[in-house]
């Protein structure tokens, strides 16, 4: 985003769409068939080699994992938050 403020980041991935949400507003959907949304092993976010390497400069707080795809209605109010 790069605008110096703060923004709250939500992704949601269900093994078929991928959603993201940007201060609580929906972005365009991605189809990912067949992702595999098991959490087995290890995992890493912001990894240096990623194919978004270059695009993870900045700071993250309160990061949480859920074990399930949040809803738009969630994304909305974890942004309030």
């Amino acid at each position: 985003i790069g605008d110096g403020q703060w923004h709250h980041l939500a992704v949601a991935l269900d093994g078929k769409v991928l959603r993201c949400y940007l201060d609580g507003a929906a972005l365009p959907p991605r189809d990912v068939p067949g992702a595999d949304v098991r959490m087995e092993g290890t995992w890493a976010i912001a990894v240096m080699g990623s194919p978004w390497n270059g695009c993870t400069v900045g700071a993250m707080d309160d990061f949480r994992y859920y074990n399930r795809a949040i809803s738009p209605e969630d994304a909305a109010q974890l942004a309030k938050r």
